[in-house]
């Protein structure tokens, strides 16, 4: 029984088993348990470390290890270099803070199924780091993890994880593909930047939020798929992806930062989904819904100009950043406000002209535009130009304008010219109006342009408004004497011009053909012999009416030119004028100032482009004041008027004594639905704008179409914006308003009127909140209770008051993630602090600060607060 059950039976394969397994122990002890330790120890509660000389490092026992955030004293960082293989034992339940940091020739690990959570800069700067599996047990991903792993080409994500964080995978430039899975629901700051290897990504639809800078400078990516869950597109998003040609943003999208696409110098078109509600694209360019702000022009787009739609107010910060092709912008009148380095970077704008209507020009608006050579600024107090860095380089030189809004004209108040330039070139328009004069003091400035400005003469040449200098062909300054009809005692003559300079006379209207002896010459060649009626003399005369008003119709002092009526009461008229009031007891004077198209009582609208000038002698204007309860009403064809006393004496006040008061109705525009018109009062001593306590009764014609939808008068200031001033409609079809002080006006739709008053004001209301740049400040205090809170107080860094609907306050235990989709409290208007009573000892608090203003049931935000950080004790 000893010798056959020792040779086949059961203790025999036992012996055989246990050789087996110890050959197999064998095999794999030589790398760890034969080598030499360096050095040992532990690296959390139940968790010890070995690291070996054969460059091994093993970690065994159970649960997490070490936190190093606060110390790089990582217990084997001193030899991190020479690691090349980690053994990570099955038990392990997270891998520490900066745990292998610089580990630069660690080429691959596996990690065990024990683990949930990879913490922060775990592997961060492990520079031969190829390959890493990530069981599907991690549920939480640190920041920095990967952060300058440059060797490390591919990885998958498990769907585990619900969020990548920050700087996850930055500086990972040879990084080729991720695979992201449907749990994730963040995309942290910049956890792509620098993968300059990543061409294509697919962005699963359970991600909700992308922060800034996420695929910061990743060159290579062409195309990226941005899901319908994403809400926000954060500052500098796809900043310097120069190979990404086309992105749509989808209908979720509520929030595009301006700088999210800068340094895309391939993209060429910017799309919206139809169904969002929030923006819209034309032409591959990024605007807001109903197109009053422009968001992004395309960088890569290759056009060398682009006209900005009539509807902007405001032109976004980064709005043209980096657009190198572009040579020239045209500007609105309706634009308000540029952004920030709206225009940054456009090395190939020459020059620029801002209108009139732009309040604000930011900080760095134009930096970087190394061609710009001029730009065109309107001469006004309210125009904000930003500095640090400054809105305009010194290296461009400025030229301020003014406007004059009745003639369409303008005119340049000052030049200054950067060092090195001895002038600037002119345009012949400025923002759409012809440039007419240059201020004296600016004149030897000026460079290239087109002579305008007076006409050249038989006697001498024109003058250059621009410049000052002479310029023009010498030409006869001639007055056509129209053909005189003989009469029954006289013979007639020939149409002819006389030179009123040289005092020579020509039969031709270019002045080639001179009549050398004007008498002979009408007794001859230009005498007709054929007698004809007397032609009917025209008047101006002077009346009463039974109840004493003084009517004045003026038929002989009336011409009409190019749609300007001139209108002259004569000394003599006034004289009979101040006579007939000395009997009247009604002290009224009705002066007929028409073409001989309308009635004293109803005017007609006389067309736009059109105006009518009424001349009267200053002297008589001063003696009307002394009449009580005077009233005068001038009828002409742009419209009725009708001036008060206390009007009077205003415009008496300015009036000199030997001069003309001029009163001036024009025109400016008509159609269907508007009608624009221009007073004006000028004296010898300058414009009377303002009539003291005294008023004015206007009456004009309007549409048909007008009348039908409640027109009301809106005044026009000189900054454009409308003031609703009301009216009335008259039985007879025409439409009455009473102001105080001459300017533009315009006669519109009611409803139409609000809706422009609303956009202004909204528009202003955008403006000022941009203007709020929120800092944010936290301290431990005790409350009377004895309870700890932390006191949040905020205020604007630039100093100005800020004026909220509300406050939204986010608060985490994270400095750059975890703050959530709301606000942890809203804080009503007027308020600039509160306390955070729901606090933990030993906890640190990060809190973001951002007002916000309801304008049409939307709110609008603020840029985020700098984080405020407190620790409670």
């Amino acid at each position: 029984m000893t010798g056959k059950g020792m040779g086949g039976g059961p203790i025999k394969k036992r012996i055989l088993s246990i050789m087996l397994t110890l050959c197999m122990v064998l095999t794999f002890v030589p790398t760890v348990a034969f080598a030499k330790t360096i050095s040992s120890g532990s690296c959390g509660t139940n968790l010890t470390w070995s690291l070996y000389g054969n460059g091994t490092l093993t970690i065994s026992g159970t649960g997490a290890m070490g936190d190093w955030s606060s110390n790089i004293d990582v217990p084997w960082y001193n030899n991190c270099s020479s690691i090349e293989t980690i053994v990570i034992e099955n038990g392990v339940t997270s891998i520490g803070d900066l745990a292998f940091i610089n580990c630069t020739s660690l080429e691959s690990i596996e990690i065990p199924g024990s683990v949930i959570s990879i913490n922060m800069s775990a592997f961060k700067s492990c520079t031969s780091l190829k390959s890493v599996t990530i069981p599907a047990s991690v549920t939480s991903i640190g920041n920095d993890v990967f952060n300058s792993c440059t060797s490390l080409t591919s990885i998958v994500i498990p769907n585990s994880v619900t969020s990548i964080g920050p700087y996850t995978f930055k500086d990972c430039t040879s990084l080729e593909s991720v695979t992201i899975p449907d749990s994730v629901t963040l995309i942290g700051e910049e956890a792509f930047d620098g993968c300059t290897s990543l061409e294509s990504i697919t962005i699963p639809d359970s991600v909700i939020s992308i922060e800034s800078e996420a695929f910061d400078g990743c060159t290579s990516l062409e195309s990226i798929t941005i899901p319908g869950s994403v809400t926000s597109i954060s500052n500098s998003t796809f900043n310097g992806c120069t190979s990404l040609k086309s992105v749509t943003i989808p209908a979720s999208v509520t929030s595009i930062n301006n700088n999210a696409f800068n340094g895309c110098t391939s993209l060429t078109s910017i799309e919206v989904d139809d169904s969002n509600t929030l923006f819209s694209s034309s032409d591959g360019v990024l605007f807001n819904k109903d197109k009053t702000q422009l968001i992004r022009y395309p960088q890569g787009n290759t056009s060398t100009s682009y006209s900005i739609p009539g509807s902007v107010t405001l032109i976004g910060g980064w709005a043209f950043s980096g657009c190198t092709s572009l040579t020239s912008i045209e500007i609105p009148g309706s634009v308000t406000l540029i952004g920030g380095w709206a225009f940054s970077g456009c090395t190939s704008l020459t020059s620029i002209e801002i209108p009139d209507s732009v309040t604000s020009i930011r900080y760095g608006a134009f930096s970087g535009c190394t061609s710009l050579a001029s730009i065109f600024l309107p001469d006004k107090n309210n125009l904000s130009i930003g500095s640090s860095p400054q809105a305009i380089p010194n290296t461009t030189s400025k030229v301020k304008y003014r406007h004059d809004k009745i003639k369409g004209e303008v005119t340049i108040t000052e030049i200054t010219l950067v060092t090195g330039k001895s002038g600037v070139a002119i345009p012949a328009t400025i923002c759409g109006y012809d440039v007419v004069a240059v201020a004296e003091s600016g004149q030897s400035k000026v460079g290239a342009h087109t002579h305008k400005g007076g006409t050249a003469n038989c006697t001498a040449k024109a003058k250059c408004g621009l410049c000052g200098k002479e310029y023009g062909e010498i030409a006869h300054s001639l007055v056509n004497i129209p053909a005189k009809a003989p009469t029954y005692s006289e013979a007639g003559y020939k149409e002819h011009w006389h030179c009123t300079l040289c005092n020579k006379y020509f039969s031709d209207a270019a002045g080639t053909k001179e009549i050398t002896d004007i008498e002979a010459w009408k007794a001859g060649e230009g005498k007709i012999d054929k007698l004809t009626a007397p032609a009917p003399v025209k008047s101006d005369s002077v009346s009463s009416d039974k109840d004493g008003n003084v009517s004045v119709t003026i038929e002989k002092s009336i011409v009409t030119v190019n749609g300007k009526t001139e209108v002259t009461v004569s000394d003599s008229i006034a004289n009979t004028i101040l006579s007939k009031l000395a009997s009247s007891s009604t002290k009224k004077v009705i002066i007929n100032a028409t073409t001989g198209k309308n009635t004293a009582s109803k005017p007609i609208a006389a067309g736009p482009g059109t105006s009518t000038h009424v001349n009267l002698p200053e002297s008589a204007v001063k003696k009307l004041t002394e009449i009580e309860n005077i009233e005068i009403t001038l009828v002409t064809d742009n419209g009725k008027v009708v001036l008060d006393k206390d009007t009077i004496a205003a415009v008496a006040s300015k009036a000199g004594n030997n001069g003309q008061v001029t009163l001036v109705i024009e025109t400016v525009e008509q159609n269907n639905n508007l009608l624009k018109i221009e007073l004006e009062i000028k004296t010898s001593n300058g414009d009377v704008t303002d009539f003291n306590k005294g008023n004015v009764k206007v009456t004009v014609a309007i549409s048909e179409v007008l009348k039908g939808k409640k027109p009301v008068c809106v005044y026009i200031d000189e900054d454009g914006r409308y003031h609703k001033i009301g009216g009335m409609l008259n039985a007879d079809g025409t439409f009455t308003f009473v102001i105080g002080h001459f300017s533009t006006y315009a006669i519109m739709a009611e409803e139409e009127a609000d809706t422009a008053i609303a956009a202004q004001q909204k528009a202003e209301s955008l403006a000022a909140l941009a203007d709020q740049k929120l800092a944010a400040r936290s301290k431990l205090v005790t409350m009377k209770n004895g309870k700890k809170a932390v006191l949040i107080t905020w205020y604007n860094r630039n100093g100005e008051m800020m004026d909220f609907d509300g406050v939204e306050i986010y608060r985490s235990t994270k400095r750059s993630s975890g703050y959530g989709k709301k606000p942890v409290f809203v804080i009503k208007s007027g308020k600039s602090s509160y306390y955070n009573t729901a606090i933990k000892s030993g906890t640190r608090y990060y809190y973001k600060v951002r007002g916000f203003v309801i304008i049409d049931g939307q709110k609008y935000y603020t840029d985020w607060s700098l984080k405020a950080i407190r620790t409670v004790k």
